[in-house]
């Protein structure tokens, strides 16, 4: 049991560290907001606008966001343990994950937050449709990886 949460635990990690990075640049690309102010807007998500009153709470956004990766990465290991579909078409899982996981964030969690809602011009995002694509394959790629080995299928 206690590798199996590692291997949950360090999955998270990896795909937060891949989506941080995605995050960060998208969002100095399209509003040249830095990686500070990416970090204050996952945090808003809990403490609101004070989040934005200064530094302090940056820290917050980034717990927050390896939370929420760990989470979203734990909840594919289930489903690619549980459904044979998922296994047999996990080209197709990811990509369909990865358009479930922005949706949930951009129609249901964000908006249920206390961080403020964000406009969403046409560009911006149908790249970060398309950045949450590549983590939904990344997902499925390190859910392959890890819910396949020997440890993981005898739990």
């Amino acid at each position: 049991m206690g590798k199996l949460i590692v291997r949950g635990l360090v999955s998270g990690f990896l795909i937060g560290l891949l989506d941080a990075i995605a995050a960060v640049g998208h969002a100095y690309y399209f509003s040249k907001v830095g990686p500070s102010g990416v970090f204050q807007y996952i945090a808003s998500g809990w403490f609101g606008n004070e989040a934005f009153a200064s530094n302090d709470l940056i820290g917050f956004g980034v717990l927050f966001h390896f939370l929420i990766a760990t989470i979203w990465t734990n909840l594919f290991f289930v489903l690619y343990k549980k459904f044979s579909i998922v296994r047999k078409r996990i080209l197709i899982s990811g990509i369909v994950y990865g358009f479930l996981l922005w949706s949930s964030m951009s129609f249901f969690v964000i908006p249920l937050s206390n961080a403020p809602i964000l406009p969403f011009p046409l560009i911006p995002t149908i790249a970060m449709i398309g950045i949450h694509i590549l983590i939904g394959l990344a997902i499925a790629f390190v859910s392959s990886k890890t819910v396949e080995s020997r440890e993981y299928i005898h739990r």
